[in-house]
């Protein structure tokens, strides 16, 4: 179970005994017209917020004048048996007295309903501190290697919160502990820009499907959340086209602005190389099991006529 504010902005459309299921409203289609510059994005280790910033500032073409996500501040921080001192960008905090209860609170009143992150380095693990947002426990999936961001505000205009880190060791190391705003307003009308170019899809099966896509302007590619592999091939407009990879991982296909019918198709690669060597090996099996058969009546019949003789 994970703590997530923001789930207030959805709307819960299921629930079973272990889940609910709630609506993205800014979920993205399976493809949609996109700026060529998410061509030129490379993977950002480790910094979660500032990747996410470069690949919708790279979707829109970088026209965006705004950030998506803002760094903010903390109105005031409150220490409790708990020293402070900074080394190598890391705020080192340590209890004074060793058996006593050590915390530190982080205190902020959001100014509009825009939902908050915080971001907080793998290495503070569930043993070494207890993390509360207003007094209620605040529970995160556990990771060993990968930077924590944090969803700890939404809804919550002209709210005080308190986010609380209860230390259970007797010094942590906070890196990269940065508070961040997601600009809603930015968000949403990038998202809604990207939508009017994504694809309806008219026919699909196990391995392809087709659609039409109203490709706007500053948008040069049909961006995909399909994972990039040779065995994919897309026809625009009825045109074979070459498919590129974006972000390292996924589908990407060139095409001009207007209205286009997109077709996908997906084809395991070599399966036709190997189709003709199955066939060819099972014919090999065949004549060699005619020939052994043959040989062993040659072979008996020989044996019968010889034994006969004698």
């Amino acid at each position: 179970m994970q703590t997530k504010p923001d789930l207030r902005s959805y709307t819960q459309i299921g629930e079973t005994d272990k889940t609910f299921i709630y609506e993205n409203p800014n979920a993205l289609p399976i493809a949609f017209g996109s700026s060529d510059s998410i061509l030129n994005v490379s993977l950002i280790e480790d910094q979660p917020i500032q990747l996410q910033e470069a690949i919708l500032q790279a979707l829109t073409d970088n026209r965006v004048t705004e950030q998506f996500f803002v760094p903010s501040d903390f109105d005031s921080t409150v220490y409790q048996n708990v020293t402070l001192s900074d080394a190598l960008n890391e705020k080192i905090y340590r209890k004074q007295v060793l058996n006593n209860d050590a915390s530190v609170s982080f205190q902020f009143t959001p100014e509009t309903n825009d939902s908050y992150y915080l971001t907080l380095s793998p290495n503070i693990k569930e043993e070494d501190v207890n993390l509360f947002l207003n007094g209620e426990p605040f529970t995160q999936y556990e990771t060993y290697r990968d930077q924590l961001v944090l969803n700890i505000a939404s809804q919550n205009k002209e709210d005080t919160l308190t986010f609380k880190i209860e230390l259970e060791e007797s010094t942590i190391r906070l890196k990269d502990f940065q508070l961040y705003r997601l600009n809603s307003t930015v968000f949403e009308s990038a998202i809604q820009t990207l939508k009017a170019g994504g694809i309806a899809i008219e026919e699909y099966g196990n391995t392809s499907f087709k659609g039409t896509v109203d490709i706007q302007q500053n948008q040069e590619v049909l961006m995909t959340t399909i994972p990039y592999n040779e065995g994919w091939s897309v026809k625009v407009d009825g045109v074979p086209t070459q498919t590129k990879k974006a972000l390292d991982s996924l589908l990407v296909i060139p095409i001009a602005e207007g209205k286009h019918v997109v077709e996908f198709n997906y084809t395991t690669p070599l399966f036709f190389e190997g189709t003709i060597l199955t066939i060819l090996s099972a014919m090999l099996i065949f004549v060699t099991s005619l020939f052994f058969k043959k040989t062993l009546k040659v072979e008996t019949n020989e044996c019968i006529n010889k034994n006969s003789s004698t």
